[in-house]
């Protein structure tokens, strides 16, 4: 069986820098494949599955340290047209992300019309986990073409896609529970005025931080309710791929916008296409759940997994676009 990574150090090789690939890449790697062929030895799946995911999550950490390192060397460097590209990216993916959180306010207010505007703002977070990675993947589509499709300005998106990730793990994780049961306690105090405001509101699924969904799904495991199981399973592990979206995203439209001279118009469609494919991945997983085909874990990391699959194949499948160069000196 050939060991993972392979083919991460040869995109490495094409992308980083050997400083980086001493430093960084070839020992992450290393520990890596130690790791999971003692998960191999040991026999169990789900010790396997892990250590994959877990590997293959330290070695985009280590990738996108390495290509910031190497970034942060050439800033100086950088042409005027990759400074005006990343200029117009960043303005982009602004108004994008604003305009899409704005837009998943509202059918809340639609449900809840007899509750005044304000309670809203609490599901601002609930909502970025869905309007981030759409805002930069329309950013990248509008970055990414004519003289600004660089190595130089794709390492710096990468880099804002795993800052972005970075980010919503910890909005995931500590606002949006406390956020959504914020807003859950308004409405029923709003709705049911004899309601006791001294009695604490239960939380659901999506009020519980981790550390209270592992003691969720502990209680669930002594019922030995096996959907119910494999659906909260499903729900939890779903945090952390869908933090993880944004570099997943990105990461497949750079492989798809150095494979060919896009119009920018075309490779925003390609962009819009590859996010609802996504989307929709993501939220059919607990539909998923209900058969017992592959486990929770596995099933949750779906739409993640296909978008890098995808960008492999684009990075290995034949002859790229090849990246803007600057333009030769000439003399009169």
């Amino acid at each position: 069986m050939t060991q993972p990574g392979q083919r991460i150090r040869a995109l490495s090789l094409r992308w980083c820098s050997d400083r980086a690939r001493r430093r960084l890449i070839d020992p992450a790697l290393a520990d890596f494949q130690a790791e999971f062929a003692s998960a191999r030895r040991s026999g169990s799946r789900q010790r396997l599955l892990l250590t994959l995911a877990a590997g293959y999550l330290a070695i985009d950490k280590v990738l996108v340290i390495g290509g910031c390192g190497d970034l942060r060397a050439e800033l100086g460097s950088w042409r005027p047209a990759e400074r005006a590209g990343a200029r117009g990216g960043v303005w982009v993916g602004l108004v994008i992300v604003a305009l899409a959180t704005a837009l998943l306010e509202v059918p809340h207010l639609a449900n809840h019309t007899d509750l005044s505007v304000w309670p809203s703002i609490y599901l601002i977070p609930q909502a970025l986990p869905l309007s981030v990675p759409f805002g930069l993947a329309v950013a990248v589509a509008w970055t990414l073409r004519g003289a600004a499709r660089t190595r130089k300005l794709a390492a710096a998106v990468l880099g804002v896609a795993a800052l972005a990730s970075a980010v919503m793990f910890a909005n995931l994780n500590w606002l949006v529970p406390e956020t959504n049961q914020a807003f859950r306690v308004h409405v029923v105090a709003q709705l049911d005025p004899r309601d006791d405001p001294s009695r604490p509101l239960a939380r659901g699924v999506n009020e519980l931080g981790w550390s209270q969904a592992r003691e969720r799904l502990r209680q669930i495991r002594a019922r030995a309710d096996t959907s119910e199981i494999r659906r909260f399973e499903t729900s939890y592990y779903r945090r952390f791929a869908i933090s993880v979206t944004p570099v997943a995203i990105v990461v497949l439209l750079v492989a798809l916008a150095f494979r060919r001279d896009w119009t920018r118009g075309g490779l925003i469609g390609v962009a819009l296409g590859v996010c609802v494919a996504n989307y929709t991945l993501m939220w059919s997983a607990l539909s998923f759940a209900q058969f017992d085909i592959l486990p929770p874990i596995a099933i949750s990391w779906i739409p993640n997994m296909t978008c890098g699959l995808a960008a492999l194949l684009l990075a290995f499948g034949g002859r790229a676009a090849a990246a803007t160069a600057p333009p030769a000196s000439s003399t009169r």
